[in-house]
């Protein structure tokens, strides 16, 4: 029915559905029903040339997102930007997937939709301009060819004996002597490995430059205190729009 639908909604399907004469159609239209209520499908979708801007951070927040739609939307947001990046739709930049084995998890922990878009960016999309990081405080139960991939590696203090095994499995140039400084590694101190490297280094990461997440504006929403969108962080917000602040040094513009 899809393939003979040409420009159509979840009603349009629904509608055709209700047409065949079949004892099974009511197990489909119950499963479209959930599609439609989740609310993943819109007549006004966003753009998604708008997620990847020059000079911009455009954050995803999937929470309260049902975890079974999660991964499809990573899959297709993901799917589409690296479409539109080779055909230069989209100027160079870098998707960041937070809570990677989510995502793009490792076999034996479960599926995702989400893997192989995420494998073929991993493996294909820095000779489009496309980068890929990825973030988990598993390692061990994230996909092993993505993190083949990663030519630089950030790791922060790590117990779990599989995370180690997996970190030492998956990254070159570690000795023993430093996986044990990684297991004994305080807050906000990390090793660093990568090719641009002659060995790997241990840093002090700097305290953040940015608002807590918590006191950053969220389009659309009222505070509870003056009623008006956005209050007094409109104003900070606005600030550091025209100073450029720190995402203006990191990504110019």
């Amino acid at each position: 029915m899809v393939r003979e639908l040409d420009d159509y909604t979840i009603e349009d399907i629904m509608d055709r559905v209700e047409e065949i004469k079949n004892s099974s159609k009511s197990v489909l239209l119950g499963a479209l029903t959930k599609i439609q209520k989740s609310g993943l499908f819109s007549d006004n979708p966003t753009p998604i040339d708008i997620l990847l801007q020059r000079g911009r951070a455009v954050i995803l927040d999937m929470r309260g997102v049902d975890p079974a739609y999660q991964d499809l939307i990573v899959a297709r947001v993901c799917g589409k930007l690296f479409e539109m990046r080779k055909r230069e739709e989209i100027p160079p930049g870098m998707i960041v997937i937070e809570e990677a084995h989510n995502f793009i998890p490792e076999r034996g922990f479960g599926k995702a939709v989400s893997t192989q878009i995420l494998r073929t960016i991993a493996s294909e999309g820095r000779k489009f301009g496309l980068g890929l990081m990825v973030i988990s405080q598993r390692p061990a139960r994230v996909d092993k060819n993505v993190i083949s991939q990663c030519n630089t590696q950030i790791i922060l203090r790590l117990t779990n004996p599989n995370d180690i095994n997996a970190v030492r499995k998956g990254v070159e140039g570690l000795t023993a002597e430093m996986v044990e400084d990684i297991k004994r590694l305080p807050p906000g101190n990390a090793v660093i490995v990568s090719p641009e490297l002659e060995r790997p280094v241990i840093v002090r990461i700097r305290v953040r430059k940015s608002r807590h997440g918590h006191a950053v504006e969220v389009f659309g929403e009222r505070t509870k205190t003056s009623g008006k969108k956005g209050g007094a962080d409109r104003k900070g917000a606005g600030k550091e729009r025209r100073d450029g602040g720190f995402l203006k040094k990191i990504f110019g513009g």
